[in-house]
């Protein structure tokens, strides 16, 4: 009997090669294909959950626009006296008030607060201290009927005249402050004086960041990986081209002047655009506020 030793043929051994890299070459591209879905899907969540949280903040701002003075002789809704949403950024560092933009705007309300009365003098836009009256409500254990310092408040009255101020000390019944966004124009004696709120949104561009601010500090970051944001008005007939906040006519004066359409505005639309990567998502928030609904 005579020995062989089977071997396999280079033909053979090229075939299992191939099939070899082939099975691996299969298996590598479905790693991929799995790993691109999963960070796609991770993107996807991100900008889902940014989205919520920018646009939880801006309907609960918004929802409160226009909340007014439930104390002294002028109580109602601030769209009595001038826009309690404003299509630009108002407060230091602010639009000028010529502006109206689409993807800016600011919120004005009063809180649930003591802090509201009446001024004693006239408040002008110069004025570096503001005295006000010791209201009803307000009692001798809450000097300034609850003012204090860091508090933000306006001064306004029933022209459509607003000033806002930042409280840096409390003496009695005067009140040491520092402009905010004030009219060009003196308000008389016996103007409404109330803590108020002012919130506002922007859309950065070049850095692709919706950004937050109150009127005072340097606005902040908020979200990152905005591609756009536009917000969209409405009045009882339907949306409102947000040009026609530019064109006048005009009330207030220095900082706070303000077109008059802008208290025809009823209810507001805010549309984002983000992206990470590949993924894109659009998200839609629409905000009637209550205290528009109360303007005579």
């Amino acid at each position: 009997m005579t020995d062989r030793t089977t071997g396999h043929s280079i033909v053979e051994v090229l075939i299992s090669m191939t099939l070899g890299l082939l099975v691996t070459a299969a298996l590598v591209l479905l790693v991929v294909e799995t790993t691109r879905l999963a960070l796609a899907q991770s993107d996807r969540f991100e900008l889902q959950q940014r989205a919520r949280v920018a646009l939880d903040l801006m309907t609960r701002d918004l929802r409160i626009a226009g909340a007014g003075v439930d104390r002294g002789p002028a109580t109602g809704a601030l769209a009595h006296q001038f826009p309690a949403v404003w299509a630009r950024r108002i407060g230091r560092g602010g639009d000028a008030p010529t502006v109206a933009r689409t993807s800016a705007f600011t919120v004005v309300a009063v809180p649930d607060t003591l802090a509201q009365t009446t001024s004693l003098d006239t408040v002008m836009s110069t004025s570096t201290a503001i005295t006000v009256h010791a209201a009803a409500h307000c009692t001798a254990a809450r000097p300034a009927c609850g003012f204090a310092a860091g508090t933000t408040f306006g001064v306004f009255d029933d022209a459509g005249a607003l000033s806002i101020w930042s409280t840096d000390r409390v003496s009695g019944q005067a009140l040491s402050v520092r402009p905010v966004a004030v009219a060009a124009t003196p308000i008389d004696a016996d103007a409404v004086v109330a803590e108020v709120l002012v919130r506002g949104y922007v859309h950065d561009p070049a850095t692709r960041q919706l950004r937050y601010f109150d009127g005072e500090a340097p606005h902040q970051p908020l979200i990152d990986g905005v591609d756009q944001m536009v917000i969209r008005y409405f009045d009882a007939a339907g949306e409102v081209p947000v040009a026609i906040f530019s064109d006048g006519p005009w009330l207030g004066s220095g900082e706070t002047l303000f077109d008059v359409d802008l208290l025809r505005v009823r209810r507001v639309r805010i549309e984002l655009i983000l992206r990470a990567g590949r993924a894109e998502f659009r998200a839609v928030a629409e905000v009637s506020p209550r205290s528009l609904g109360r303007r005579s």
